[in-house]
């Protein structure tokens, strides 16, 4: 090689990595949803063609370097549709990236081929202890009602006479079962192989101390508080109003400290309350009213047929409390009782569903229930977008008490060829 050449390679052979490092470029941005605007953590975002990528933080930001003059970035998460970005050197530094949720639905499940079992008849209400069944069953009327405990293989495990008159089993938010009856209060404790009623506490002092205690986790107890509910009185009716705010706060198990968690309001129901106490309180000074109780006969009306009872239930899953605040249309996340997401909601939107909604608390699972002429379906709800997943219909005609336990659905319905006896069954998710 010839002292020109040399000098040449030598040349290109040195300049060659400054050229390289001058050709890094960085990319920085920020990703959120494009219906909420909020950010998404974990977001997956991968340089086509490579093994090159990243993840969101926890407040939606992303950071970046590649070499090539033009890329594709890959935008992809679980519920969204994937979404593609093509950049080069001259590019935007920062970006804004949205990204849709998913839009379609799975199609409809068919579980009536499914078999259906019954677990047992003349059934007034029922429950779940760990994974056995408690329940109440009967002969001929209730004066004379057994407490039943069953296995998930529907064996039963051992039954107790009842000592009143039950109404309805109630499960506090500690996982206790308790069973209401006409003057005082039960509580069932089953010692894996005997069911045993403790001292009975009156309704009253039970209503007061646990009643409004919804829920718990780790580290708190959590209490639901109803305002704008009053009594109306009228010669012939005593009738309790729908509520129109709910308070959630929570007390520390360990500090005894009480705090807020959030209050939900139904702002226009508050407005056309007052707004119609003002027009009936107008009519009755003009003397439009004969009678006294036709004045009371406009209020019941207008407080519980117009104005609906405020439905924006509270569960923890995990420990992430879930409010389904079905009032601003929205799931309200929290963590350490601090909201960290908020997700939009629709599906309520939809005329069948029956403002009701069940928790599989062995699978974590969430079902909004429909009901289409007396036919009932229950479609899941995806916690990450607030879309519905799998739907799966019942083959019975107007069930109650619908549950869903270790992916079973069970349910009560009455069969009119055994003279309207009262059934338990269940049906598994497939």
């Amino acid at each position: 090689m010839n002292k020109n050449a040399f000098i040449l390679f030598l040349t290109i052979t040195l300049t060659f990595p400054v050229f390289a490092q001058n050709s890094v470029f960085k990319i920085s941005g920020k990703v959120i949803d494009l219906q909420t605007q909020l950010p998404l953590s974990n977001v997956n975002i991968q340089i086509n063609g490579t093994l090159q990528g990243t993840t969101t933080d926890s407040n939606g930001i992303f950071e970046l370097s590649y070499q090539e003059k033009s890329i594709i970035l890959i935008f992809s998460y679980i519920g969204y549709e994937k979404k593609f970005i093509q950049l080069n050197n001259s590019s935007n530094n920062s970006l804004i990236v949205t990204l849709s949720p998913k839009t379609e639905i799975l199609e409809e499940v068919m579980i009536s081929s499914s078999p259906i079992e019954t677990v047992t008849s003349n059934i007034l209400d029922y429950s779940f202890n760990g994974d056995n069944i408690l329940l109440i069953t009967y002969t001929n009327n209730l004066s004379k009602s057994k407490l039943v405990i069953i296995s998930p293989n529907l064996d039963t495990l051992d039954e107790i006479n009842i000592l009143e008159r039950p109404s309805r089993l109630f499960k506090d938010c500690f996982g206790n079962n308790h069973i209401i009856c006409s003057k005082n209060v039960y509580q069932v404790y089953f010692d894996s192989s005997r069911l045993h009623l403790l001292p009975p506490s009156s309704i009253e002092k039970f209503e007061a101390i646990l009643f409004s205690c919804i829920a718990e986790d780790s580290q708190n107890l959590y209490f639901i508080k109803k305002y704008g509910t009053h009594q109306i009185e009228t010669e012939r009716f005593r009738i309790q109003t729908n509520n129109h705010v709910l308070n959630y706060y929570y007390i520390n198990k360990s500090t005894k400290q009480k705090s807020t968690l959030v209050t939900i309001s139904d702002q226009e129901t508050i407005e056309l309350s007052a707004e119609e106490t003002k027009f009936l309180n107008e009519k009755e000074a003009a003397g439009m009213y004969r009678k006294p109780i036709l004045k009371e006969f406009e209020r019941i009306f207008a407080e519980t047929i117009l104005y609906e009872e405020i439905f924006a239930p509270l569960f923890v899953l995990n420990d992430t409390i879930y409010i389904f605040d079905y009032v601003n249309s929205k799931i309200k996340c929290y963590v350490s009782n601090k909201i960290v997401k908020e997700i939009e909601l629709n599906f309520h939107a939809n005329k069948n569903w029956k403002k009701e909604m069940c928790i599989d608390d062995k699978t974590q699972k969430v079902y909004a229930i429909y009901e289409s002429n007396g036919v009932t379906t229950l479609k899941e709800i995806n916690l990450n977008n607030g879309l519905l997943n799998n739907s799966y219909k019942i083959p019975f005609h107007f069930l109650e008490n619908i549950k869903t336990h270790d992916n079973y659905i069970y349910f009560l319905y009455q069969n009119k060829e055994h003279n309207n006896t009262k059934f338990l069954s269940r049906l598994k998710i497939n």
